[in-house]
């Protein structure tokens, strides 16, 4: 069977879910990182943002030893871009923190969605996405201002610690 999750508000979480259920994953640590959000998580800065880059990719590894890469890519990488996305904008809305390291991070964010997917900006989820969010697709927009060069254009290793250094 072909398992098509359509994203719509807020419930990325519950195809990551679905997905999960279908295939018989059972890691403790993926459920953790995507269900120990709180509130302050969206404007205070976390120490965890790179988890959710962390549990979609062991779900593609889960995936790839059960031979359902393929069946599962579109789903896999949307999901990814959407959920890295959600932390650029948690990132955008900290308080408390300055807009230079915000930047930093965000650029940093970006790189890795570069590297891992560099049409990420075309993705079809994501466009959903933004036609059912008008917060999300309103910080889309604005996305240039949080970015710098610098930050973006570094390989996927000196992204994440840079964003780690930062986050400290």
């Amino acid at each position: 069977n072909n398992y098509y999750l359509e994203i719509s508000n807020n419930n990325s979480y519950d195809a990551l879910k679905e997905i999960m259920k279908i295939e018989n994953i059972k890691s403790s640590e993926i459920v953790a990182v995507i269900g120990n959000l709180s509130e302050k998580d969206f404007i205070s800065k976390i120490p965890n943002i790179l988890d959710i880059i962390k549990c979609v990719d062991i779900i593609k590894e889960e995936m790839k030893k059960r031979g359902l890469s393929d069946f599962y890519k579109s789903q896999i990488e949307s999901l990814y871009i959407l959920h890295t996305l959600f932390r650029v904008e948690n990132a955008m809305l900290w308080v408390n923190f300055p807009s230079s390291k915000k930047e930093i991070v965000i650029s940093s964010l970006l790189a890795i969605l570069d590297i891992k997917y560099p049409k990420w900006e075309e993705n079809y989820i994501v466009e959903q996405y933004r036609q059912k969010n008008g917060l999300f697709n309103f910080d889309m927009k604005r996305l240039q201002r949080f970015t710098n060069d610098q930050y973006r254009n570094v390989d996927i290793d000196t992204a994440s610690d840079t964003i780690r250094n930062i986050i400290k």
